[in-house]
């Protein structure tokens, strides 16, 4: 399971961006095969095709920059109406950067990868401390913990029993990056997001909702 972020707090806008699902599912590692840009009424919009998308995914980033991609099997489909019914919320969006980024930088691919590398290790430290603390309730097994540099996800677990976490945790507040462990290590024992995988939840963070939905502002889970 993944959990996803459309949303930054100012100090992650270097990086982090607003997202919003369209239909399907899709692997973060698309291949893009042809890229071209559309103008809807005042919004400039990069459409992208991508070999491996199985989901139409918009997604409005820091720099103010509009992305659609689509999947290869829907190139025929004009992208028009899927911008059309989503209008006022790039418009949200996009008014949420403008307002909120404020002076904080926009970091090049080269910053953002040295801001990697210098929080890589207080990021891997802070997920086995908590993980630790937690998994004293749970008793869960897990394999692999990877702190990784993703676009658009705070932490995933596979079925192999495999943590992966975005770096940026460590800049979150502390219950917030409690909740995104947890619920990474519940899902060992639940991979999905069932009642009973809100119910192991519930028992380490009783106030779980309120933290999801404080998470939401950021990003959202999916």
């Amino acid at each position: 399971m993944i959990l996803q972020f459309n949303g930054p707090v100012v100090h992650l806008v270097e990086c982090l961006l607003c997202m919003q699902e369209v239909s399907g599912s899709s692997p973060l590692g698309s291949t893009i095969i042809m890229s071209e840009f559309l103008q809807f009424k005042d919004l400039k919009i990069e459409v992208k095709t991508s070999a491996q998308a199985r989901r139409w995914r918009l997604a409005v980033h820091a720099d103010g920059r509009i992305v659609l991609t689509r999947p290869k099997s829907f190139f025929q489909l004009p992208p028009d109406k899927i911008i059309a019914e989503r209008y006022d919320w790039l418009k949200a969006k996009t008014k949420f950067w403008q307002e909120h980024r404020g002076n904080a930088p926009i970091l090049s691919k080269t910053q953002q990868r040295q801001a990697y590398l210098q929080n890589k290790i207080a990021a891997r430290n802070l997920v086995r401390a908590r993980l630790e603390f937690y998994n004293q309730k749970y008793k869960l097994k897990y394999n692999r913990i990877s702190i990784k540099n993703t676009a658009t996800t705070w932490g995933s677990c596979s079925s192999r029993g495999n943590l992966n976490f975005n770096y940026k945790i460590v800049l979150l507040p502390e219950r917030l990056a409690d909740y995104i462990v947890v619920h990474e290590l519940c899902h060992l024992a639940a991979l999905n997001h069932s009642t009973r995988f809100w119910r192991l939840v519930g028992e380490s963070l009783p106030d779980y909702k309120l933290l999801r939905a404080q998470l939401k502002k950021i990003g959202r889970l999916s």
